[in-house]
């Protein structure tokens, strides 16, 4: 169950009654006329409305340039009780968890794809962690990176602004995305370069038993990044916190960026050139199952919705 709570000029208050009311999916609809304090006067609308119906009534309401002459918010309820509320539900096709609501997702999305000082501290300690790992091999320091990287955010970002077919969006989440792996590389590198330096006494292994996959894709490493990608962008769109955590330890992204860095200060232009290509693949593999998941979406409920009433 969402709620969503509306201020706006009187004028406009009874066209968004109106479509409120009419709306099967809407469970109670309440108005606070003149109850505004900020902006003076404006009308408070508030109505709990399914999941399941929420998509068109906001694209309705949307019509209605509610955020030109007002606003408009959308919140989760964690639990609503009443028969109207299950009477709703029933009539409704599919199950209300399974429903992406766009306005949230393209809400949470847009924060994730605009450049921002804390992305790029994450970007920067990932690598940090990364290249530690690559340098001794080990495969845990490598997991923890993966975790502490925020790459799959702009990626999802990416599909998504694809997806709408929203120019701004996509050159803005591929700049962050570019611009944060290549501050992994060059931070990498630098690290790189202090490691030998401070010459921490550390042996190094001779060879990378447990690392050495970040520079060796392959057809699997396609096909990882592509099931996380299908995974990743409904968890973010769901809620699903636990599963977006198996999403950014299936990807190679900040390892394979902190390998180029790695291996470009060792002068092993080989395994360099592995990283990129294990990079690149990882990149566009995700950004590709991301808009998989939302194409696909998309074409199970329009059949979804075509069918008849029933219980959720």
């Amino acid at each position: 169950m969402l709620q969503l709570r509306l201020i706006t000029p009187r004028n406009r208050t009874d066209l968004i009654l109106r479509e409120l009311v009419a709306e099967g999916g809407a469970i109670s609809v309440v108005v606070h006329r003149g109850a505004a304090v900020k902006p003076e006067g404006d009308d408070v609308i508030v109505a709990d409305v399914t999941r399941t119906a929420v998509n068109a009534l906001l694209a309705r309401l949307h019509q209605l340039d509610i955020e030109e002459h007002g606003e408009l918010s959308v919140i989760e309820i964690d639990a609503a009780r009443s028969d109207a509320a299950k009477r709703a539900l029933s009539a409704a096709p599919g199950r209300s968890e399974d429903i992406l609501v766009w306005d949230v997702l393209d809400e949470r999305l847009h924060r994730e794809g605009v450049p921002s000082l804390a992305f790029y501290c994450f970007m920067a300690v990932a690598a940090l962690i990364a290249t530690v790992g690559i340098v001794i091999d080990s495969s845990v320091l490598i997991v923890g990176a993966m975790v502490v990287g925020p790459e799959y955010g702009p990626l999802a970002a990416l599909a998504v602004g694809i997806y709408r077919r929203r120019p701004g969006q996509v050159r803005s989440a591929l700049g962050v995305v570019v611009s944060g792996l290549a501050l992994a590389v060059v931070t990498a590198t630098i690290l790189t370069f202090v490691f030998e330096l401070l010459d921490t006494g550390i042996v190094e292994p001779q060879t990378r038993f447990f690392t050495g996959f970040v520079t060796q894709p392959n057809a699997y490493s396609a096909i990882v990044a592509f099931a996380a990608g299908l995974v990743g962008v409904m968890a973010m769109g769901l809620g699903r916190s636990g599963a977006l955590t198996g999403v950014v330890v299936s990807a190679t992204t900040i390892p394979a960026a902190a390998a180029i860095g790695v291996s470009a200060a060792e002068g092993a232009w080989h395994e360099a050139r592995g990283g990129v290509i294990q990079l690149v693949v990882n990149v566009l593999c995700l950004t590709l199952g991301s808009l998989a998941a939302l194409l696909v979406y998309q074409a199970v409920w329009t059949r979804i919705d075509e069918l008849p009433a029933g219980p959720s």
